[in-house]
């Protein structure tokens, strides 16, 4: 899946799992942590790790 399938599935802005995935020190929101849980059906805790 590509960034932007994930953005147009889940309302969040492509940049933003890119800048996860980089490790940019960026801050996830609880809204982006909670909506990405939901659609890859893992819990918060897995995503933190």
């Amino acid at each position: 899946m590509s960034l932007q399938e994930l953005s147009d599935a889940t309302g969040i802005p492509s940049s933003t799992p890119g800048n996860y995935e980089k490790d940019e020190n960026v801050d996830m929101s609880l809204g982006n942590l909670l909506t990405l849980a939901d659609f890859y059906q893992v819990s918060t805790d897995y995503l933190l790790c």
